[in-house]
């Protein structure tokens, strides 16, 4: 059990650290750009109701779109 748990780690850690990093990057990195480059103030991109549904569903095509497109590729192949 513990091989398996092993190997099935990565896949684990790998989404997690990924979320934590865009989480990070759309509550402190975007309003601090939008801010120094426009002068306007933004809202945190997850904290805010407003903003947190578009912003997740960016996320989770940026993520997914390569993992699509792979499998949209192989199934076009095998067909």
């Amino acid at each position: 059990s513990f091989f398996i748990f092993s190997l099935f780690l990565p896949s684990i850690i790998s989404p997690i650290v990924l979320g934590v990093m865009f989480n990070n990057f759309a509550e402190e990195a975007i309003p601090a750009y939008i801010f120094k480059w426009f002068n306007v103030e933004c809202p945190n991109l997850i904290s805010d109701s407003g903003t947190r549904f578009t912003t997740l569903v960016f996320y989770n095509i940026w993520v997914g779109f390569g993992t699509s497109t792979l499998l949209y590729s192989i199934s076009l192949t095998t067909s």
